[in-house]
């Protein structure tokens, strides 16, 4: 028998901001146009690539970290870190011009 696990904090929380972001979103649009969604994909497209900035410069501190010390756990946190902050700089220059397409 499977035991039932608690959502996290975190899980919960994050669950709350896209209910309120999609509220906003759909109280917004009839007032402000399209011209508010556009602009809010943009910024989100901005914020994730500053957040992938610091993910890839913290993972290659840690590569180099691991590097120093011949810690191949540091290494290797380090690579998933530098590729991960990558994958959200990429994400974020080609999601924004996906979803401004969906909305026109």
């Amino acid at each position: 028998m499977k035991q039932y696990k608690k959502p996290s904090t975190a899980s919960k929380l994050a669950k709350s901001l896209v209910l309120m972001l999609t509220l906003v979103i759909i109280t917004t649009v009839p007032v402000y146009g399209m011209e508010f969604i556009t602009e809010a994909i943009n910024v989100l497209g901005t914020i994730i690539a500053a957040i992938g900035g610091g993910l890839g410069l913290w993972g290659i501190v840690n590569l180099v970290e691991g590097y120093g010390n011949d810690n191949p756990g540091s290494k290797s946190q380090g690579i998933k870190q530098l590729m991960g902050g990558g994958g959200l700089i990429m994400i974020s220059l080609f999601a924004p011009g996906a979803l401004n397409g969906l909305f026109v």
